[in-house]
């Protein structure tokens, strides 16, 4: 016959899981590396952390780039830079400078600069404050994936390529 007792107090016991030895990591060695299983288990957090900030910085790229455009106009229209552009054009091809072939293009390139300089700098403002990619850089941090992670890895290279890109417009 089998008795029940029932506990009346507020009280929550727990006694552990069957067979699960205290101390004991799956994911870790004693030296603190990870296993086989937990470099599988912080891979996968890393690509689901990596598809989050890819999600995020889609949906905020169209925007970026319309602040990346104003930021440019305004910055034109600030320091007269289309007027000290005419100014060089004209010493450089006399009063008709508009008329000539590659004047637009000139133009064109030059304008095409400045915006990607901005969208250059939105992009790093990006990288440097979205909570997604905080989480990703702490995991690669922490446990050293770019040496056995190939999104990682690629990850790192195009940081180290952005701020290559930051430090050459600064």
């Amino acid at each position: 016959m089998n008795y029940y007792r029932i506990n009346t107090s507020d009280e929550l016991y727990h006694h552990g899981v069957l067979g699960m030895k205290w101390g004991v990591r799956r994911y870790q060695n004693k030296d603190g590396s990870l296993t086989d299983a937990g470099r599988k288990k912080v891979s996968k957090e890393y690509k689901k952390v990596s598809r989050q900030a890819n999600r995020s910085l889609l949906s905020q790229y169209d925007d970026m780039q319309i602040n990346a455009y104003n930021h440019t106009v305004d910055y034109f229209n600030r320091n007269k830079i289309t007027e000290k552009f005419n100014e060089e054009q004209e010493k450089k091809y006399g009063e008709n400078y508009t008329k000539r072939d590659g004047y637009r293009e000139d133009y064109e390139k030059m304008f095409e600069t400045y915006i990607n300089a901005a969208m250059t700098k939105q992009i790093d403002y990006f990288y440097k404050n979205d909570e997604s990619v905080k989480k990703g850089r702490e995991l690669v941090k922490k446990y050293d994936m770019t040496s056995w992670d190939d999104l990682a890895a690629k990850n790192e290279n195009r940081m180290k390529r952005l701020n290559e890109a930051m430090t050459k417009l600064s």
